[in-house]
């Protein structure tokens, strides 16, 4: 597995990966945009794509990975640690954060064993299920 920044061509093949992105319009222009302005990273096996993460540094003037993906059989393989890791170290800040649901425990596990710390909580976004903001310090 090796990981690098995402280009327009893999467009397509994050469809596999993440099938939000044929279902919803603004996903796949976020994904674009995202691809475009080099804010995103593939991890890739050969010419198969195995998940994809979207930093930005727009987040109070911090980095902040605004999306984490990873193919459904790919999951719980270390693909996920390793594009946080990535988004890490292409941080040009001190501070990284990212957020969750509730809801979303193997996220919370993964970003528990990366070290990242919860940081805050918004409730209104998803009724029922608050989003949790981590950093990484």
């Amino acid at each position: 597995m090796h990981i690098r920044n995402a280009d327009p061509a893999d467009l397509a093949g994050l469809a596999e990966v993440d099938p939000i992105i044929e279902a919803d319009p603004q996903r796949l222009a976020d994904v674009a945009h995202a691809i475009v302005d080099r804010q995103a990273f593939v991890a890739a096996d050969g010419s198969q794509l195995l998940g994809y993460a979207l930093l930005h540094h727009r987040f109070f003037n911090n980095g902040f990975v605004e999306l984490l993906v990873v193919h459904p059989a790919r999951r719980r393989a270390g693909v996920g640690s390793a594009l946080m890791r990535h988004a890490r170290s292409e941080c040009r800040t001190a501070k990284l954060f990212t957020s969750t649901n509730a809801s979303n425990t193997p996220m919370q596990a993964l970003l528990d064993r990366l070290g990242f710390r919860r940081c805050g909580a918004i409730d209104a976004l998803d009724v029922g299920d608050p989003e949790w903001f981590y950093v990484s310090l």
